[in-house]
């Protein structure tokens, strides 16, 4: 079900936690790219490291000790695997979960009874209404399947070139045969950069279509820029009524 409760404003500490995150997300990919360039183990554990961090860093900065505990043991793990000169195996993991796990937000909400995502969204950009119109909810619904369909196909490109890629894909480390061996590059700029563009163009092309699609609903987003300042403040709606 939907809530209406007024979005309160972000604690600043909650800002102060949500810079620190955005900066080792940022750090990331740096990290990873000057690992793989430079062929660099410790750079590929600090990498690794960046992701642990960003993951743990809210209990972690609450001082829980089972959050250190945790941060401590991703340290061992990646310090074992740089020893056995497998250390690049855990960056393969989080662009293939991650965008499974968007995928899965995405889909699990169009089962029987639910309201997709999309519609959920649609709903709190347009001020919480009674209901949407039907033409605009059975496109929310269609929407809720491409983003959804979109993710999938990341996370299984992803997944193929980390398992294609050389010198040190999962099928060279492995020491099996690779039948389509792909450059490293290929990987991490699919990973970092080319589905975040594509996001970004599949984004703006959607926004385009919907203004053609729905011309009533222009004036409520002029621009691309207006309609993600507008995301922007209803996220927290957004997400608790997610997770409600």
């Amino acid at each position: 079900m939907f809530t209406s409760a007024p979005d309160p404003a972000p604690p600043a500490a909650s800002r102060l936690d949500a810079v620190a995150v955005a900066v080792l997300v940022v750090a990331y990919p740096v990290l990873a790219h000057l690992a793989l360039h430079f062929r660099s183990m410790p750079l590929t554990v600090a990498a690794g490291m960046a992701l642990a961090l960003a993951a743990l860093w809210k209990p972690l900065a609450a001082l829980r000790p089972a959050a250190w505990l945790a941060a401590a043991a991703a340290l061992a793990v990646l310090c074992g695997l740089a020893s056995l000169h497998l250390a690049v195996l855990p960056l393969y993991l989080p662009p293939v979960a991650a965008n499974l796990f968007i995928a899965w937000i995405f889909l699990r909400t169009l089962g029987g009874g639910n309201t997709p995502l999309i519609a959920r969204v649609v709903w709190h950009l347009h001020d919480r209404p009674d209901a949407l119109e039907p033409d605009l909810a059975a496109y929310a619904r269609r929407l809720t399947w491409v983003w959804g369909a979109f993710f999938l196909v990341v996370a299984a490109v992803s997944g193929a070139l980390a398992v294609v890629a050389e010198p040190d894909g999962i099928l060279a480390l492995a020491g099996l045969r690779n039948p389509l061996p792909l450059p490293q590059a290929w990987w991490f700029w699919f990973t970092n950069v080319v589905n975040l563009s594509a996001a970004g163009v599949l984004m703006a092309a959607e926004f385009a279509y919907r203004r053609r699609r729905f011309p009533q609903h222009r004036a409520r987003y002029p621009t691309l820029l207006a309609f993600l300042r507008r995301m922007r403040t209803t996220l927290p709606g957004i997400w608790r009524d997610l997770v409600a």
